[in-house]
């Protein structure tokens, strides 16, 4: 069995060129596809929100558009649901579309349940702060890992006759310290192996699929990165008004890779996986200013900053090529 955390579950979206090849690999190797319902929960509630806001940014550049222009105010009407109409409907859009990508995950993945003691044991766990809840955080974490180990109790059996390892796939590095605490009522739980996979890219390399190094620079220049990255830049929460004003004037963006390791590489059933974990400088570039008198560039007027986490880029088959940002920090070293 091979069960996906949010983190990877919202990569594998029926559908994608990406569920379609980690699905034939893992149909071939003898394993089922799974994730558990408090990941299955989040993926929605994310997507929900996502598309929540994404159509209330349309109304409102609907209503602006109907402002700004001065004649034939109408031809707005045009677009396949008019701003008015889309402002009293989007909840209910929103609400309808996380229900459909309910039913498909459902369909595509075994959805395992959580026990409610195990439940209970999680926010136990919280409470006495015991690993990976130390701090006071992260029950969730510990009752998808303990649903997790009892899927992995009567291990599925390959064509050969041999028992499968589950493999449980999550860039969430707490789940590497886990450790079931004594008293809980763990003993069944003790002897099971689960082999913990970071990335996607991580889990076809194990079923056979030979992983490269790939070159994070490269992967950095291509646009549909650069395209990806400045959309989460500015549509992130934490982004300051004024910069958001001042990115949104810019002429030019600027990015280059600063740090991280290399990126690695998958390919399989015409589809080529590539995941790169690192941190990117980005500047917007407002004007840039003319050469100095001693010959040395003039530099730009504008402002810079950084961005750390995984990306994930899909391409192959009749899909365009797709980029994926996860666990994305921003900071303002110059602020």
């Amino acid at each position: 069995m091979i069960v996906l955390d949010s983190n990877q579950l919202r990569h594998v979206l029926p559908g994608s060129p990406l569920y379609g090849l980690l699905s034939a690999v893992a149909g071939r190797a003898g394993h089922t596809l799974a994730t558990t319902d408090v990941a299955l929960a989040e993926v929605v509630r994310q997507r929900k929100e996502d598309l929540g806001a994404a159509l209330k940014a349309w109304t409102t550049a609907g209503f602006e558009a109907r402002r700004l222009m001065l004649t034939d105010r109408n031809r707005i009407k045009t677009l396949a649901l008019h701003p008015k109409q889309l402002h009293g409907r989007r909840r209910g859009i929103a609400h309808e579309q996380s229900l459909e990508l309910e039913r498909r995950l459902r369909a595509a993945f075994l959805v395992l349940d959580t026990l409610p003691e195990d439940a209970l044991s999680a926010i136990l766990m919280e409470a006495q702060h015991l690993p990976p809840c130390e701090h006071g955080m992260g029950a969730r974490d510990a009752t998808i890992y303990l649903t997790t180990l009892r899927a992995a109790v009567a291990p599925q059996i390959s064509a050969s006759g041999e028992a499968l390892p589950l493999l449980f796939v999550s860039e969430d590095g707490d789940f590497s310290r886990f450790k079931l605490p004594v008293g809980l009522g763990f003993d069944a739980l003790r002897e099971v192996k689960v082999l913990h996979q970071r990335t996607v890219v991580a889990t076809l390399n194990t079923l056979g699929f030979p992983k490269s190094a790939a070159n994070s620079d490269d992967v950095v220049a291509r646009p549909e990165f650069q395209q990806a990255l400045v959309e989460a830049v500015i549509n992130s929460p934490i982004m300051p008004i004024r910069l958001l004003r001042q990115a949104e004037e810019a002429v030019e963006v600027r990015i280059y890779r600063q740090a991280g390791a290399p990126a690695e590489s998958c390919t399989g059933d015409g589809v080529t996986v590539t995941s790169m974990t690192g941190e990117w400088s980005i500047r917007f570039v407002e004007q840039v200013m003319p050469v100095r008198p001693n010959g040395m560039p003039g530099g730009y007027r504008g402002f810079g900053m950084r961005a750390e986490g995984t990306a994930l880029l899909v391409e192959g088959g009749s899909h365009s090529p797709s980029v994926e940002l996860n666990s994305l920090v921003l900071s303002f070293p110059d602020r």
